[in-house]
């Protein structure tokens, strides 16, 4: 509970004072698999609810509630939980990695997906994108000109995944605004969206 006071005096002192209930906020671990990527790594960092963990090789074993997050190093079958692959090189189980997407444009992008609240991509460079041939039931949250899904959602039993096809290195996201914040709702998106505050409560 979050109480603030005006130390003021005046003819009503009962509205010197007003609450907000505040929603619990539990730490995320998060496991990055990388080489080296200082972008994802200070993004995540950022974040004082995420536990980060940095790794190169992608771990036999990722524990339950863990969020993991590939950067183009892809296991040939993606483990269960939340999942996150950024510019994946290979491919898996659940997709075909095809030629590179030199300048894609993104052209259309779903505005209403809380992961891309807040977002606007139609200004941004972002060269090298991997051509992705999903397998199953998809949502695609950024799509360029030529029709190819560069941000998406993959529809798994195993537990929810979300695909970020561009090269982060050699476009300008990074410094965008757009990035923490794309990675933000990610991170909501699979917590549940839970912990969201609610501007007001319903009495009774």
């Amino acid at each position: 509970r979050l109480v603030a006071k005006l130390d003021w005096a005046d003819s009503l002192m009962q509205d010197n004072r007003a609450w907000a209930l505040l929603p619990r906020r539990e730490r995320k671990p998060v496991i990055l698999v990388t080489d080296g990527n200082l972008f994802l790594q200070k993004v995540f960092e950022a974040s004082p609810l995420v536990n980060l963990s940095v790794v190169r090789e992608p771990p036999a074993h990722v524990p339950a509630g863990t969020v993991a997050v590939f950067h183009r190093k892809v296991p040939s079958q993606l483990p269960a939980g939340s999942v996150l692959v950024i510019e994946p090189a290979e491919s898996c189980d659940l997709w075909e990695v095809g030629e590179k997407l030199e300048n894609p444009i993104v052209t259309k992008q779903d505005k209403d997906s809380p992961l891309m609240a807040h977002v606007r991509l139609d200004n941004v460079l972002l060269p090298e994108a991997r051509k992705l041939t999903p397998q199953g039931k998809t949502l695609t949250l950024a799509q360029s000109i030529t029709g190819d899904p560069l941000y998406l959602t993959i529809d798994r039993p195993a537990g929810k995944l979300l695909v970020l096809t561009v090269n982060i290195e050699q476009g300008d996201l990074p410094l965008r605004t757009a990035f923490p914040i794309m990675m933000t709702n990610a991170l909501g998106w699979f917590a549940g969206t839970k912990g969201d505050l609610r501007e007001s409560l319903a009495t009774g």
